[in-house]
């Protein structure tokens, strides 16, 4: 332990050594954290002893003084700061003093200080460093109702003293009503407070509650004014479902996003402020669920690439629904499908908005399943999928996606029996330079200096009874890099090593479906494929400038080409899928390039069903 001139003056004995004496333990009491011996525990349990006799802190107050906190050293590079003296007080219903939990954020730079604290007896101390801050005491009252009592932008010097009062949280949040009839499926809340850097280390996601039951969950807030400091958002959010006798279902994800607690939030829901979505949740069976989460938040919180969990239900796989989503510019969704409890895919897309009125169509688990990647899409944080840096080629590709750009998945629980498996296979200039039996999600590789023309192969393999299509895909990426030369990534997006320093590889995605059914299925007869074909985001190629596509429809033995036209990374392919002869299935081979010869052959083997069979 040290005086605040930082002179050692004693050493208590390692918390964690088991002498004796039974070592230390730490408890808050009086404001302050305690380091007690762990002898102690008795008398305070007895009642014998009191916390308060252990408070070195208060001891040195009232008996040598104590100076005001010194200035403290941040990183290398970085200014230093000033430590402030903060005192937070917390009054209960009845005006009199409470303990409770209180959080704080520094709204200048979060990464400084997001501590909190217990008040005991009502009040708090606690020494941060000063600057702009807010602050937040959460009140349990029931499994249906909370309160918040916040004081979203305040200012610390050393000495500042704040109450937090319970009595003026009298504004409440609870469901609204939606255009049409719909039963309340659950209801959650976010709370985001920092200072808006829009990165992964300073996200403002700050307390999220949900409630997974249909009984309506209030929360109460004491109304503020918008902050001059740093970013504030509160945002109460419901998932309504359409009732059980409705002829098409329907589902409302709702979300009313403040940047600070009005006087009032809605009571209900405006039509005109809602996007509709139809979205097609594909399967090759009809009778499989999976858990939905839809939660959306402030562009300014969002693009941290956090969320909180909210919006949850289920949803019936092999099925259509109409969904409405509270839209605008300044809010970003993100949908998550977990499929754990039947062996299915966790899969999530990448963040977007919706504009107020539109109506647009969304796929999920449609046709052929390999690899795909995040996509930083409205200004969202995200872990370049393929980047270079120095002395490396960094990747991080999912092993299975959707078809549509930016929805990715992993095989979240492989049920028992049943196996996964994937081998990565990197090549330069033709000569194997390492391999693995994993997926390039998240890893690097050592390479040597120099421009060369690299080869990525991966392999993936699975036998799971729920997933009897897309068992199979091999994909091979041709590209040219010199590491450690190009472009940075955006300021928000991170290299796989934590680092901002690494620059876009030219390599190709593919992107592709055709005119199935919702189980993944295809008539006998002429079709047309749809392939998109784009770069890895913010690298520097030409133009996607040819492709050409396969089929088989006996495992994979022979391949017959399709007819493809198209250009500039859009791609149609027309094929006749025959009536008898086949196992059953169809798998696709696709193939494109650029003018700089970078390319992909990726193939998928049973990525369709040849007809509608039952499951």
């Amino acid at each position: 332990m040290t005086e605040s001139g930082g002179r050692e003056t004693a050493r208590p004995a390692d918390a964690s050594d088991a002498s004796a004496a039974g070592g230390m333990f730490s408890v808050n009491a009086g404001g302050h954290q305690l380091l007690l011996p762990a002898t102690a525990m008795a008398s305070l349990r007895s009642g014998a002893a009191d916390p308060s006799e252990y408070d070195t802190t208060a001891l040195a107050e009232s008996q040598c003084g104590l100076a005001a906190p010194a200035a403290v050293k941040k990183q290398p590079g970085q200014s230093d700061y000033q430590l402030g003296r903060l005192t937070i007080n917390t009054l209960g219903d009845d005006g009199n003093p409470t303990p409770q939990v209180v959080l704080l954020t520094n709204l200048d730079n979060q990464n400084l200080a997001r501590p909190f604290l217990v008040t005991w007896g009502g009040s708090g101390r606690i020494a941060v460093p000063e600057g702009h801050y807010a602050a937040i005491l959460w009140r349990y009252d029931s499994a249906t109702k909370y309160r918040f009592v916040i004081d979203p932008d305040f200012t610390v010097t050393d000495g500042t003293a704040i109450t937090l009062d319970l009595r003026t949280a009298t504004v409440t949040a609870q469901p609204p009503t939606t255009p049409r009839p719909s039963v309340l499926e659950s209801t959650s809340l976010g709370i985001a407070a920092g200072d808006g850097g829009g990165t992964r280390a300073s996200a403002g996601d700050w307390l999220d509650y949900f409630n997974l039951t249909s009984t309506p969950a209030t929360f109460g807030f004491n109304p503020t004014e918008p902050v001059k400091h740093g970013k504030f958002a509160v945002s109460p959010a419901y998932e309504f479902t359409s009732p059980a006798d409705a002829a098409d279902p329907y589902q409302y994800h709702v979300v009313e996003p403040f940047d600070h607690v009005p006087a009032a939030f809605p009571a209900t829901v405006d039509q005109a402020s809602l996007a509709t979505v139809t979205r097609n949740y594909n399967a090759p069976g009809t009778d499989r669920q999976v858990l939905s989460a839809n939660t959306a938040a402030t562009r300014w919180d969002g693009t941290s690439g956090l969320f909180g969990l909210h919006g949850l239900s289920e949803v019936t796989l092999g099925a259509s629904r109409k969904e409405y989503f509270t839209a605008g510019k300044d809010l970003i969704w993100l949908t998550i499908l977990d499929g754990t409890s039947t062996g299915w895919d966790e899969m999530s897309t990448s963040p977007r908005s919706y504009t107020p009125g539109e109506h647009i169509t969304e796929n999920f688990f449609s046709g052929a399943q390999h690899p795909g990647v995040r996509l930083g899409s409205d200004g969202a944080a995200v872990i370049c999928a393929a980047c270079s840096t120095a002395g490396q080629l960094q990747f991080n590709i999912y092993p299975f996606n959707d078809n549509t750009p930016g929805t990715v998945a992993v095989q979240d629980t492989v049920p028992t029996g049943q196996s996964e498996s994937t081998s990565l296979q990197l090549l330069r200039n033709g000569t194997e330079i390492s391999s693995s039996l994993t997926a390039p999600l998240l890893t690097s590789a050592t390479v040597p200096s120099g421009r060369a023309r690299y080869q990525l192969v991966e392999k993936t393999d699975r036998a799971v009874t729920t997933l009897p299509l897309s068992p199979s895909s091999q994909t091979t990426w041709t590209f040219t890099a010199d590491p450690g030369h190009g472009p940075a990534v955006p300021a928000n997006w991170s290299c796989v090593d934590g680092s901002g320093d690494c620059s876009p590889l030219p390599m190709l995605f593919a992107y592709y479906d055709t005119d199935s059914s919702l189980t993944n299925s295809l008539t006998p007869g002429p079709h047309t494929l749809h392939l998109d074909v784009d770069h890895q985001e913010r690298s520097v190629a030409p133009a996607v400038t040819g492709a050409a596509v396969s089929l088989s429809y006996d495992g994979g033995a022979t391949w017959t080409p399709a007819h493809t036209t198209g250009g500039n990374g859009r791609f149609s392919a027309r094929f006749t899928a025959p009536a008898t002869g086949g196992d059953g299935y169809v798998a696709v081979r696709v193939s494109a390039w650029d003018g700089a010869g970078n390319r992909i052959d990726q193939t998928v083997l049973r990525a369709y069903q040849e007809q509608e069979t039952s499951q």
